[in-house]
């Protein structure tokens, strides 16, 4: 991971904070993004122990240097809770539903706004693109 590092590559932790992510890996690992589970985020407006671990993770990330993205943001007020504790990246359904890759290549080369939702062409199993 270090001759990667080394090479330029961007190094990821994902879902920190569940499974087999620990707070070891931080220290052995040049990481360069730490993203926070959904889990931990879909919760923390209501469960003030899920919004101390996302506060937590960020202020980490802040002393390692590294940058945070959190997971499964659906919500502006997940999204206000989050700029709140200094967290400027973060992907999820707020922002855009998944994209085949031939759409994103689309939504890049003619600079139109991600959808929010699935366009009426997609939606009941038709297959049409949404161009």
């Amino acid at each position: 991971m270090r001759t990667l590092h080394a090479m330029g590559v961007r190094l990821s932790l994902d879902d920190f904070g569940t499974g087999y992510s620990s707070l070891l890996y931080l220290q052995r690992y040049p990481f360069d993004e730490i993203k926070v589970d959904k889990g931990f985020v879909q919760h923390m407006l209501d469960d003030p122990y899920s919004h101390e671990i996302v506060a937590t993770v960020i202020g980490v990330a802040r002393v390692l240097g590294a940058d945070v993205v959190a997971e499964g943001v659906e919500t502006v007020g997940e999204r206000n809770a989050l700029l709140a504790l200094g967290c400027q990246s973060a992907q999820g359904f707020h922002y855009s539903m998944p994209l085949a890759e031939e759409d994103f290549r689309w939504l890049l080369e003619t600079r139109s706004q991600l959808p929010r939702t699935l366009p009426p062409c997609q939606q009941a199993g038709s297959r049409e693109s949404p161009r």
